[in-house]
């Protein structure tokens, strides 16, 4: 692949308040530590709260090379709002898409200040596609935790590993394009795209070196989403 000239940056959201100065936070500090211009974009879902408003503030101070805006859209769905958030950060970076990188995160989760380093390095080494892990913060009890990382290590924790997360994947924006972007679905907006790529012959990466903290809220935005697995995790249902 051309090595990107600029990172866009997508996070849907919905009633998020509570989450978003922290995500924009971590993500403002990963923008920081790479040379390339970064385009942030906000997708505020169907919001009843102050999501909108907070992450305007948090992207209000922002370093030299960094870009954003907050959309407010009301698909209600969460791919529906990844893409919209996926769409127009890509556009602002007003560059080709194939000279974009295009990462996601959830506005309920925190990045590591590496995150965008550690995309870039892969995509130098090849890659149209880079999926990371994901944990738990402190919001989940220490059993959850636990049985979190545990089935996360039984499944495959290592390079290669099967877990795709939207809260943590970063994409060539011109393979994006082609496959599709990110599917109008209430769940599984993350998979189905990582498939697309797949099946269109990208080459594709699922590393350990790049993990976001995420919510361990067991009452998630999306039917049948993160939050479902863990609440089964939790009550011992799931394996």
């Amino acid at each position: 692949m051309v090595m990107p000239e600029a990172i866009a940056v997508a996070i849907p959201a919905r009633d998020e308040e509570a989450h978003m100065v922290a995500c924009l936070r971590s993500v403002n500090a990963a923008a920081r530590r790479v040379d390339l211009p970064v385009h942030i974009v906000v997708a505020a879902d169907s919001c009843h709260d102050g999501t909108a408003e907070l992450a305007a503030l948090a992207l209000a101070d922002l370093p030299g090379n960094v870009g954003s805006a907050v959309l407010r859209v009301k698909v209600s769905c969460a791919g529906g709002a990844r893409q919209a958030a996926a769409a127009e950060a890509v556009e602002r970076t007003g560059r080709p898409l194939d000279r974009v990188w295009l990462a996601t995160t959830d506005a309920d989760s925190t990045v590591p200040p590496a995150w965008l380093e550690r995309q870039l390095a892969w995509a130098a080494g090849g890659a149209d596609g880079v999926a990371g892990l994901v944990r738990l913060d402190r919001t989940a009890t220490a059993s959850l935790r636990t049985r979190a990382r545990l089935l996360q290590a039984r499944l495959g924790a290592g390079v290669g590993h099967p877990h795709v997360y939207g809260a943590n994947l970063g994409v060539d924006a011109g393979r994006w394009a082609a496959a599709g972007g990110f599917p109008h679905v209430a769940v599984g907006e993350d998979q189905a795209l990582w498939r697309a790529l797949s099946d269109d012959g990208c080459t594709l990466v699922a590393v350990d070196d790049i993990v976001v903290t995420t919510s361990g809220r067991l009452v998630g935005r999306a039917p049948s989403g993160f939050a479902s697995v863990l609440a089964a995790l939790d009550a011992g249902d799931a394996s």
